[in-house]
C-alpha cells in the first residue's frame, strides 16, 4: 500500500504495562489474554487516512525489562514520537517513567520527537495508583499530550 508519509513512533515504558498490548489494539484490532512478554524488540505497521493522505506508522515495541533497556539508544535513533507508556495500576511505573524513561528520551530521541504520555489498564479503575491529576501535572510541565487508555477497549 503506498503512502504520503512515514512516521516512527517508538513505544516505551516498564515491563507488563501493556505497551505490545495497546499497539496489538491498535495495529490489529485485536487482544490476546496468552500474551507473551516482547524480547528485544517487536515492530507493528499501521496505515491511516487523514484527509486527503495516507500516513504510515512503523511502531516499535520495545521490551520494557531492564536487560533490554541499553539496545534501546539505536531505536530512538530518528523517530519521529515516542509514546511512553506507564500503568495506571502501578505506582512504580509512573515513577519510573519520570525517573527513567524520560531522562533516556532527552539524551537519545531527536530534540524534534513528539512525546506523548500514555495511562494505560484505565479499565481497572478500582485498581488505579496513579492519579489523572497528577499525570496531568507531569503532562503539562512537560507540554506533552497525555492519554488514558484500556488496551482491552482501545
Amino acid at each position: 500500500m503506498s503512502y504520503n508519509y512515514l512516521f516512527k513512533i517508538v513505544v516505551v515504558g516498564d515491563h507488563s504495562c501493556g505497551k505490545s498490548c495497546i499497539l496489538l489494539r491498535f495495529a490489529e484490532n485485536s487482544f490476546r489474554h496468552d500474551h507473551i512478554s516482547t524480547l528485544g524488540v517487536d515492530f507493528k505497521l499501521k496505515t491511516i487516512k487523514l484527509g486527503r493522505d495516507k500516513i504510515r506508522l512503523e511502531l516499535w515495541d520495545t521490551a520494557g525489562m531492564e536487560r533490554y533497556r541499553t539496545i534501546y539508544n539505536s531505536y530512538y535513533h530518528s523517530a519521529h514520537g515516542v509514546m511512553c507508556v506507564y500503568d495506571l495500576t502501578d505506582e512504580r511505573s509512573f515513577e519510573n517513567l519520570q525517573n527513567y524513561w524520560l531522562r533516556e528520551i532527552r539524551n537519545h530521541a531527536p530534540s524534534n520527537a513528539v512525546l506523548m504520555l500514555v495511562g494505560n489498564k484505565a479499565d481497572l479503575e478500582d485498581q488505579r495508583k496513579v492519579d489523572f491529576d497528577r499525570a496531568e501535572q507531569l503532562a503539562s510541565r512537560l507540554g506533552v499530550s497525555l492519554y488514558e487508555v484500556s488496551h482491552l477497549l482501545l
